[in-house]
């Protein structure tokens, strides 16, 4: 039985591998969440980390309200719901020497660089 696991697995890893190669995908993206649900949920088959979301609530209407986190095992952000959980109700901005630091809702820090008049930047994403 375990050795049938062990090559399922294996099978499954070298499909995420090739799924990430060919989509080229970054680790922390929605894609490599889908693709790791896919093949490997709750763990990122090429990380290791472990993840999950859950949706706590969720408002019909005009105005759609939805409570959706998500917990990644290598975070140590220390939010409402407790270590490594990540919402989009707990954003913010932070202004650095850098430029602006964005947290996103699902744990992203994302930079955006201060420019001079007439410069343009690229966006830098760290997963969390």
């Amino acid at each position: 039985m375990f050795k049938k696991w062990q090559q399922s697995s294996k099978a499954w890893k070298k499909l995420s591998d090739k799924l990430r190669g060919l989509l080229k995908v970054k680790p922390g993206s929605m894609r490599s969440k889908v693709i790791c649900f896919l093949t490997g949920h709750p763990v990122d088959v090429v990380t290791g980390r472990m993840l999950t979301d859950a949706v706590d609530l969720s408002l019909p209407g005009p105005i759609q309200l939805e409570l959706e986190r998500t917990w990644y095992s290598d975070s140590t952000y220390e939010g409402p719901f407790g270590r490594g959980w990540h919402h989009r109700f707990d954003q913010w901005l932070m202004n650095t020497q850098y430029g602006l630091i964005w947290r996103a809702g699902d744990g992203r820090d994302i930079l955006f660089e201060l420019l001079e008049p007439g410069q343009s930047t690229s966006i830098h994403v760290n997963p969390h």
